[in-house]
């Protein structure tokens, strides 16, 4: 094992622990005068650069850091008139703008497809009344799901909610408004995205049957 530490720090600070002692003894210890004097120029020497180093270090994160700032600075400022080049050429209808101002015009936006139609539709019946529907459709970003009712004493559809949003193909809506007694509900789920409607779910009938105290829930028929 080296009696000399490894790292530059610590073997400065060995150098300097003993310079004083070797100095004043030096052929007691089989050095000489010129030894202990050299070993004293090379420790000047890494003080003198390693302070050197420090500051270096220092000036480069502040250059760096700058440098950062500058960047950002300059992209904001350029992403500012860039929009503001945008904004003149579309309030002036002047799409010649963009060739003028040497920058590509916004690409055309394509229009997301509507939402798949909705299908496998499970119901459970919650012990306070509430109806619990469950479906399987992809959405993606921006899309829901409307619940449309129609009960047995109605003769059209009624839009009543929107299902949870998950980004999970099986959603989930509660039907809260449930009138108590009911035995035959008809459900449509429909996806939107934007204006653009999906495709209608078929028909989904639900009938609620059993006794009062262990009622039951089917899903008897999906109608186109």
């Amino acid at each position: 094992m080296s009696v000399v530490p490894s790292k530059p720090v610590e073997a400065y600070d060995f150098a300097i622990a003993r310079e004083s002692i070797w100095g004043a003894i030096p052929t007691q210890i089989g050095l000489t005068v010129a030894d202990v004097t050299a070993m004293t120029t090379t420790t000047d020497n890494f003080n003198t650069a390693f302070d050197a180093a420090v500051k270096a270090r220092a000036a480069s994160k502040a250059a760096t850091d700058a440098l950062a700032q500058a960047t950002r600075a300059m992209r904001t400022r350029i992403g500012d008139n860039v929009q503001k080049i945008r904004i003149f050429a579309e309030s002036t209808n002047n799409p010649a703008v963009y060739s003028l101002a040497q920058i590509p015009p916004p690409a055309e936006r394509i229009p997301q497809p509507p939402p798949e139609q909705p299908r496998d539709l499970d119901a459970v019946l919650q012990a306070n009344g509430n109806l619990t529907l469950r479906f399987r459709a992809s959405g993606g970003p921006g899309a829901a799901f409307l619940i449309s009712r129609k009960l047995a004493t109605e003769s059209a559809f009624r839009l009543i909610g929107t299902a949870d949003v998950t980004r999970s193909k099986v959603k989930s809506f509660t039907d809260t408004t449930l009138p108590p007694g009911s035995t035959n509900v008809q459900y449509i789920v429909t996806g939107q995205r934007g204006s653009v409607r999906g495709q209608d779910s078929p028909i989904f009938t639900v009938v609620i049957g059993g006794t009062a105290g262990a009622p039951t829930v089917s899903v008897v028929k999906m109608a186109a």
